[in-house]
């Protein structure tokens, strides 16, 4: 998949799902961070990023990658909610130490 780089978010995008699905959650990750520069307005990437990094136990990572996606797309309601779930996750996180 690195050989493809069309200058199409959404492609890059459906690429990383599938490499994800593949098992290759490093090359999602690329392509999902290709996708954010190729369309910085576009908040798929960022909300995807997000999703990535909460699989892979990074609540503050995925809460940095989502208030990014909500930026871009405040009114999206399942960014809301996904923000919303890892704040809470994340003052459980601060009040365990």
């Amino acid at each position: 998949a690195a050989a493809l780089m069309p200058l199409n978010a959404h492609m890059l995008n459906y690429a990383a799902v599938l490499s994800y699905r593949m098992g290759d959650a490093k090359a999602a990750k690329n392509l999902f961070i290709q996708a954010t520069v190729v369309d910085s307005n576009d908040a798929v990437a960022f909300f995807d990023m997000g999703m990535l990094s909460w699989y892979n136990g990074d609540v503050l990572s995925a809460h940095d990658w989502w208030l990014k996606a909500l930026k871009r797309s405040p009114t999206d309601t399942a960014i809301v909610y996904w923000v919303a779930k890892a704040e809470i996750e994340l003052k459980k996180m601060v009040g365990k130490r």
